[in-house]
């Protein structure tokens, strides 16, 4: 630790964050949030900080011949394609798989406040990792499921699991809600069709979350052709492959009326 400090302290004295990372065959003996507020008090850290702007620091660490070794670059945040370490979005929260990272990294980047006793409809819930996420933030969640969430669910008060398919639950549904997520693994222009049909059941300018399955060869015309979809009912407000996505996109919406 002295030495990657004597390191840093020679590189600039101006302002900067570090991002450190340990490579799969090495390990610490503490975490790497702690080596980051160790070597910079700039770092940020904490559920609510902000992606990194101006430098940035670099260091991964891994084993060598010698031991650990660390190694060093530094950068402007601007010219890095993803704002984090790695490209992989900090999660200061346990959640149980991939899939809940994705929407906390979207209401991160899209700066999306959700209210507490606000309602949401999870469509394709399953196991719940985004229905996960919205609990924590105090919303009502109704998730719309044909296969099984995580049993620990049934005992949530605020969360109603409906076991059907999104495009039989459309059929029944009578709620207008503030938010409609939308995680399915779906044809795109079949998910944007049947976002376009759900959106009689958001609230006046009410919000949407979705990712658009891109696996096709032609991806950028299938994408192109979900987004005109989807401009029947919603503005786009926000396209952006984020760091937790994979072959997808992740948007944010808001019904015209």
């Amino acid at each position: 630790m002295r030495v990657l400090r004597r390191a840093v302290r020679r590189l600039s004295q101006d302002e900067f964050v570090v991002q450190a990372r340990v490579a799969e065959d090495a390990s610490l003996a503490y975490d790497i949030q702690k080596l980051e507020s160790q070597l910079s008090p700039n770092s940020p850290s904490g559920p609510d900080c902000d992606a990194p702007e101006g430098r940035v620091l670099s260091l991964l660490v891994a084993n060598s011949p010698d031991g650990l070794t660390g190694y060093l670059g530094i950068s402007w945040a601007n010219q890095n394609i993803s704002p984090w370490a790695g490209g992989c979005y900090p999660a200061y929260e346990r959640v149980p798989n991939r899939a809940g990272l994705k929407l906390m990294e979207a209401l991160r980047e899209f700066k999306i406040r959700l209210r507490p006793g606000s309602t949401a409809l999870d469509l394709g819930a399953a196991p719940g990792a985004w229905s996960i996420v919205m609990r924590r933030l105090g919303v009502n969640v109704t998730a719309v499921a044909p296969t099984p969430m995580y049993h620990w669910l049934a005992d949530d008060p605020g969360l109603q699991i409906v076991p059907m398919l999104a495009e039989a639950y459309l059929l029944m549904c009578q709620m207008k809600f503030d938010i409609i997520t939308n995680d399915m693994i779906m044809d795109a222009q079949d998910s944007a069709r049947l976002m376009v049909a759900y959106a009689e059941h958001l609230k006046s300018q009410g919000i949407a979350i979705m990712t658009l399955k891109l696996r096709q060869r032609n991806r950028r015309r299938v994408m192109d052709h979900a987004l005109r979809i989807l401009r029947k009912a919603y503005k786009i407000i926000r396209v952006r492959q984020l760091a937790s996505n994979r072959r997808e996109v992740t948007l944010f919406l808001r019904k015209f009326t």
